[in-house]
């Protein structure tokens, strides 16, 4: 039992006749041994010659061989049975050929996730009978060098396609199995299964499998399994699987893979899996998968993760973590960030703050353990501190407070940040004089809170508007040193001593005298050219709500 291949001669050519002519016909039939049907997908071909044909519909076929030969190796392939291979003289009208099924049922028979086949200028430029040839074949014969005009036309015939090649020079476009050493194209190289060597394309390279080496295009280089090593194109590189190496290109860099190297692109780097190494672009770099390193844009990041450092000159997008750091110039975004971001405008993270945040504008970060620094500071909760000219803090300090100093004035002062750096709004009028009052801004710091007793300093500037005039700088710095009593979690005594500095340029324009009278008892006093400065030592009392 088995799949018998049935060889007939052609009755009306006798061997001496065969010899006077330049070629021959075989003709013959292929049966599936247990059932005696025709098999119509199967490939039939001579070894010496590169002569191939298909079985038509009902198994049969016709193949034209050269005369010269004495005896024939006629091979047989098909998707669902062995390859078989039959060797008869050619004067022998007959021979049968046992074919035996595929282990593997054809289900599980695998074939290349991305094939080169599928490829439309693949479809365009290779030959079909050259394309569905290639699926017959599991092993590939080796040639020194192959030279091509077009994938039809090549020193390698009708085997170009399940060839490898340690050479080949395609004048247009070549197509092979394989390159191991060297392939230079005028516009398109086209390999199948692999490529180990170097590669140089006037239009670009097309790859179906693993690529070892160096690839340079004019245009692209499309890989469509593994690469390792360096592609290099005028407008894209594409790898479909994992890639390790560079990737350099005018516009754009794409891996589908894991990616452990770097990629270069004028406009975009996109990779879909982790991402151990860098990207560089002019316009945005983006990752589906983790970043370790760094990326680099001109206007954006994106990434899924990021334990390296993203630069922008826009702004930086991490959906969970940021290991490492973010700089753009306008904001940065990372649902959690351990270190620290950077940014013209403001910066956001959904969660947690483990490092620093430094904003030309905003930072918001709910659960922030290290330090923000902005104009404003937005948080739930600060281990650390928030510097800037408002902070607000859900669970920070916020307090209302009433006191009196020795200038006479009584101020109302509204405290807000965190405890380890706060912010003051308060403003005052002057006991007895109305018309005498102040507004300033002021910062704080803080001791542990849940004591009894707590040091706090603080430093507050005043404008002062005596007689209710406001013709020049007229102001108070001062520097608290105060101590506050805890009575209840809600109410708070403080009191202290302050160190008070006074500058200003009111004065007589008659006269030329200064005309302020807040001072108290200075210990020293200076005048020069239109400001008056003084120094006096003072105190602070009163009472905080909140």
């Amino acid at each position: 039992m088995g799949r018998h291949l049935i060889i007939l001669q052609d009755n009306k050519l006798a061997s001496a006749e065969r010899r006077q002519i330049e070629t021959y016909t075989i003709k013959g039939k292929v049966l599936d041994a247990r059932t005696l049907q025709p098999i119509n997908d199967a490939l039939v071909y001579e070894v010496r010659n590169s002569k191939t044909t298909y079985v038509n519909s009902y198994g049969n076929f016709e193949l034209n061989l050269p005369a010269k030969y004495e005896s024939v190796a006629i091979g047989v392939k098909s998707v669902h049975y062995r390859d078989t291979l039959l060797v008869f003289r050619a004067a022998e009208n007959e021979k049968k050929l046992l074919l035996y099924p595929k282990e593997k049922p054809p289900e599980s028979i695998s074939r290349q996730p991305e094939l080169v086949e599928d490829v439309k200028l693949v479809q365009d430029l290779a030959p079909d009978d050259r394309r569905f040839k290639a699926n017959y074949f599991d092993d590939y014969p080796k040639r020194m060098a192959q030279i091509s005009l077009v994938p039809g036309i090549s020193s390698n015939r009708d085997f170009n396609g399940i060839t490898e090649n340690k050479f080949s020079f395609d004048v247009l476009a070549g197509y092979a199995a394989g390159v191991s050493a060297v392939e230079i194209g005028g516009l398109v190289n086209i390999d199948r299964m692999f490529v180990k060597g170097f590669q140089l394309a006037g239009l670009g390279n097309i790859e179906g499998g693993k690529v070892e080496g160096v690839q340079i295009a004019g245009l692209w280089n499309n890989n469509r399994g593994r690469l390792k090593g360096v592609q290099l194109s005028g407008v894209g590189n594409v790898v479909r699987d994992e890639f390790k190496g560079v990737q350099v290109s005018g516009i754009h860099n794409y891996v589908h893979g894991q990616m452990r190297g770097y990629q270069l692109a004028g406009i975009h780097n996109y990779s879909r899996l982790d991402v151990s190494g860098g990207q560089f672009a002019g316009i945005i770099n983006m990752t589906g998968g983790s970043m370790k390193t760094f990326q680099l844009s001109g206007i954006a990041n994106y990434g899924e993760n990021v334990g390296g450092v993203q630069f922008a000159g826009l702004c930086n997008i991490v959906e969970d973590t940021v290991g490492g750091g973010q700089m753009a110039g306008l904001f940065n975004y990372g649902r959690e960030v351990n270190n620290f971001q950077l940014a013209g405008l403001y910066n956001i993270s959904a969660e947690k703050v483990g490092g620093a945040q430094i904003a030309g504008l905003l930072n918001y970060g709910k659960k922030v353990n290290g330090s923000q620094l902005a104009l404003f500071n937005i948080a739930d909760t600060v281990s650390g501190s928030s510097f800037g000219f408002l902070s607000i803090i859900r669970k920070g300090r916020h307090s209302v407070e009433l006191s009196a100093d020795e200038t006479g004035i009584v101020h109302f002062s509204i405290k807000t940040g965190a405890y380890g750096f706060y912010n003051i709004f308060r403003g005052g009028i002057r006991a007895g004089e109305p018309d005498t009052y102040d507004f300033g801004y002021g910062i704080g710091i803080s001791s542990a809170t849940r004591k009894k007793w707590n040091f706090h300093w603080e430093l507050t500037v005043d404008q002062v508007l005596e007689k209710g005039i406001l013709e020049a700088p007229n102001i108070n710095a001062r520097s608290h040193f105060l101590f506050y009593r805890n009575f209840t979690s809600k109410v708070r005594l403080f009191f202290g001593p302050v160190l008070v500095g006074h500058v200003s340029s009111w004065k007589n324009s008659e006269t030329n005298e200064f005309l302020t009278d807040i001072s108290f008892y200075p210990f020293y006093s200076y005048q020069f050219d239109e400001t008056q400065v003084e120094l006096w030592l003072g105190v602070t009392f009163g009472i905080s709500f909140f």
